[in-house]
C-alpha cells in the first residue's frame, strides 16, 4: 500500500496534449514514462481519423504504455513487465508504421513501483530517489553532446556572434543533430560504453533495468528527467529548476542539455514528480 503525497505533470508547451510524459497510480504501480523526444517525422493516431495532427513518437509511446499498465497483473515479474511494455511498442509501431525506420521507432524510459515486489524497476534516464538518496539512470552519450552542444554555443559566442543569432535556430543543437541519431545504434547494447536502455519495441536489455528494494516506511520520488535537479519535495525541485531556466534558459551553462529552452515553451522539456510513501 501507498500514499501519495504530492505529484505534478508540466508539459514544457502549453498544450498538455503535446506532453510526453505520463504519471500513472494503482494500488498495484506507480509509474513516471517519459516518451522519448522524436527523432523522426511521422504523426501516430489516437483514433481512426487524420494523423496530420496526431501525437509524435514519443508522445504515442506515453499513452501505449499508461494503457498498457491500466490491464498489468499486479504479481508480474519484472521481466514479463518490460516484455509486455516492449510487445505493446511493436505491435503499435507495425501495425501503423509507413516506411520503417529507426528514426521513427516508439520510445519512452519509465521507472515504477511495483507494490507486490516492494521493488522500483528503472530503464532509462527517469529518476528515482529514495528516502532522499538519490539514483540517476542518466546515459553518458546526453552528457557528451550536451558539452559538445555547449562548446559550439561557446565558440560562436566567442567569435563574435550575437546571442539572438545563436541561440534562434540553436547552432549548438544542429551540430549535434547527426550524432543525436548515431546514438540511436547504441540503444540496449550493454557491450558498448556508450550504450544504454530503452524501451523501443525492438526488443529489451535487461543489462540495463535497474532494480530498488524498498520497505515499509520508505518515501520514494519518481519523476521524468525535465528536472535537472531532484530534490526530495515538489517545491525544491520546481526551484532548481526555476533557477535554471532564470539564468540558463539556453541550457549551456549551469546544467548542460541537448537542448535549451524554444520559443514559445515553458522549459527545455516535459516534467513529471511522483512522490509517495510505503505502508
Amino acid at each position: 500500500m501507498t500514499d501519495i503525497i504530492e505529484k505534478q505533470l508540466v508539459g514544457k508547451r502549453t498544450d498538455m496534449r503535446l506532453c510526453e510524459d505520463g504519471l500513472f497510480e494503482s494500488d498495484d504501480f506507480i509509474a513516471v514514462i517519459d516518451g522519448v523526444t522524436s527523432k523522426g517525422r511521422q504523426r501516430w493516431r489516437t483514433n481512426a481519423g487524420d494523423k496530420t495532427q496526431g501525437l509524435s513518437c514519443g508522445g504515442y509511446a506515453k499513452e501505449i504504455i499508461l494503457s498498457e499498465l491500466e490491464n498489468m497483473p499486479r504479481e508480474i515479474e519484472k521481466h514479463d513487465f518490460f516484455e509486455r511494455l516492449d510487445c505493446a511498442l511493436s505491435k503499435a509501431y507495425f501495425a501503423d508504421v509507413e516506411n520503417d525506420d529507426i528514426t521513427e521507432w516508439l520510445r519512452a524510459c519509465i521507472v515504477v513501483y511495483s507494490d507486490f515486489h516492494k521493488q522500483v524497476w528503472s530503464l532509462g534516464d527517469c529518476c528515482c530517489m529514495i528516502n532522499g538518496k538519490m539514483f540517476d539512470s542518466g546515459k553518458k552519450i546526453d552528457s557528451v553532446l550536451a558539452d559538445l552542444r555547449a562548446f559550439v554555443i561557446e565558440k560562436a559566442l566567442k567569435d563574435g556572434n550575437l546571442p539572438g543569432q545563436v541561440f534562434e535556430n540553436d547552432s549548438g543543437r544542429q551540430a549535434i543533430l547527426p550524432f543525436i541519431n548515431m546514438q540511436l545504434a547504441f540503444e540496449n547494447d550493454s557491450s558498448s560504453r556508450f550504450g544504454y536502455g530503452v524501451l523501443n519495441g525492438h526488443g529489451l536489455k535487461e543489462d540495463f533495468i535497474a532494480v530498488y528494494d524498498i520497505m515499509a516506511g520508505d518515501t520514494v520520488v519518481l519523476a521524468s528527467d525535465g528536472y535537472p535537479v531532484l530534490c526530495d519535495t515538489l517545491e525544491k525541485s520546481e526551484l532548481e529548476l526555476e533557477n535554471v531556466l532564470k539564468n540558463d534558459p539556453h541550457c549551456y551553462k549551469l546544467y548542460p542539455e541537448t537542448k535549451g529552452v524554444e520559443n514559445g515553451n515553458c522549459s527545455f522539456d516535459d516534467r513529471a514528480y511522483i512522490k509517495f510513501s510505503v505502508r
